[in-house]
């Protein structure tokens, strides 16, 4: 047996005072990452010093007696963002010791169409409602059963003003029976891949018209006077343009992940040249329209999960096997 995360995602339909709960949630929480952004970056710059998680979580407490508001908000949330805070940095630092650009991380601003929250509070789930706290029972869309215990509940809320919660769930599994199978997977310029067997996977079928659309209405943004009304309906419109496009290739890849790991015992997989990406704009463009990235990471997740192994290997050790 293994313990392996897993996500279910539901939408959650609050009533007006829920609403204002969870937009409160979301505003102090941007406001909390703000504000130790810009401690840390202030203590590094002025004295050379660290500060750590355990003394920024001893700030927060302080910080409620200048700010009172902070206490109508679920104390476990913002304690999380000072977590993703220092997972954002320990990122950054990786990537940049692994000679990558990374960008620091940045504000956040209040007038983000999507934003979220994380809580690793206690929280219950049944048939009816998802409790969370100080916003209370949550009715939800019951699309499938939870399994496993409760770790933590992300909120999140999307361009067009819709609410989800996402429950990570300590699940535990039993590994995939062993297979003497394997399979070589390349990115391909005209399909989505193509693996060692000639199988050839296809784009999903609309992904083309749903980047043209990107394109045209990306232009017409540009056009735009950025203060006007117009401008921000603009923007709300392209950001949903963007989902879109997410959710396409999101399960267009979780089916043809399910596919390669049941078939397969070792996968191994063509690794994004990152010093390519750097110096040629074309392939750069098709690694991020393939997302190639995030279905290495899909296939790793699974691979873990299930007990196959899997290989990422460079293209020019591919091309010389």
């Amino acid at each position: 047996m293994m313990v392996v995360y897993k996500t279910y995602k539901y939408r959650v339909y609050p009533t007006r005072e829920q609403v204002k709960q969870i937009e409160l949630t979301f505003k102090m929480c941007a406001f909390v990452w703000n504000k130790f952004l810009e401690r840390l970056t202030k203590a590094y710059r002025r004295r050379g010093e660290s500060l750590t998680i355990f003394d920024c979580d001893h700030i927060l407490t302080q910080m409620k007696d200048y700010y009172p508001w902070l206490a109508q908000v679920d104390n476990k949330a913002m304690r999380c963002t000072i977590r993703n805070l220092f997972d954002a940095k320990k990122a950054f630092y990786r990537r940049l010791h692994a000679g990558e650009k990374p960008g620091y991380p940045r504000y956040k601003s209040e007038h983000n169409p999507v934003s979220s929250y994380t809580t690793n509070a206690v929280i219950h789930v049944t048939d009816d409602y998802i409790q969370l706290p100080k916003v209370k029972r949550l009715k939800y869309k019951r699309s499938r059963p939870i399994e496993g215990s409760i770790v933590e509940a992300t909120v999140t809320r999307d361009v067009k003003g819709r609410y989800y919660v996402s429950i990570c769930c300590a699940v535990e599994m039993e590994p995939l029976p062993t297979l003497d199978t394997s399979v070589t997977i390349c990115r391909d310029d005209v399909d989505f891949a193509v693996d060692s067997n000639g199988t050839c996977y296809a784009q999903p079928e609309n992904l083309d018209q749903q980047y043209r659309r990107l394109r045209r209405e990306v232009r017409r943004l540009h056009r735009m006077v950025p203060s006007s009304q117009n401008y921000q309906k603009q923007r709300q419109k392209v950001e949903g343009i963007y989902q879109h496009i997410n959710n396409i290739q999101s399960d267009h890849r979780n089916k043809l992940v399910r596919e390669i790991i049941r078939k397969n015992q070792v996968i191994t997989v063509e690794a994004v040249d990152d010093a390519r990406m750097r110096r040629d704009r074309e392939y750069a463009e098709a690694v991020k329209k393939t997302a190639w990235r995030e279905f290495i990471r899909a296939l790793d997740y699974q691979a873990r999960c299930t007990g196959r192994e899997l290989v990422v290997a460079p293209t020019a050790t591919l091309n010389a096997s």
